[in-house]
């Protein structure tokens, strides 16, 4: 996978490419995470569009486990408000049932999954 991060005023763009990792997946968070301490976005968007391959449950749910961990580091981080993210992927990729989502909404975390990135980028309000 291939991933880059940009800061365009309070939004943060990840994103993201190549055939899904969940290790690398993982990785790419934590670059966003250290990102966000660095220049204390309002909200994060996750441009995953062109990530391919299939993704298992196990996997979703691991990873929306993850972030959910990684994104509650923040305020001891001195990152306060927690930014809100969304994630855009192509509609064949997206889980229909949102186990990646569900995961880390449980767990504390302001995000959604979409598959059309003017909703995304209205969701976050940007």
């Amino acid at each position: 996978m291939e991933d880059s991060i940009r800061v365009d005023g309070t939004l943060l763009i990840a994103e993201q490419a190549g055939l899904f990792d969940l290790a690398e997946a993982m990785n790419a968070f934590r670059r966003v995470v250290e990102s966000i301490v660095v220049h204390r976005p309002t909200v994060v968007l996750v441009d995953a569009r062109r990530v391919t391959g299939y993704i298992d449950t196990l996997d979703r749910f691991q990873y929306g486990e993850f972030i959910a961990a990684q994104a509650r580091s923040l305020p001891a981080r001195g990152v306060l408000p927690m930014p809100r993210f969304a994630y855009v992927l192509a509609a064949d990729v997206i889980d229909p049932q949102r186990v990646g989502e569900t995961a880390a909404v449980n767990r504390g975390m302001l995000t959604r999954a979409f598959t059309d990135l003017d909703e995304a980028l209205n969701w976050l309000r940007v």
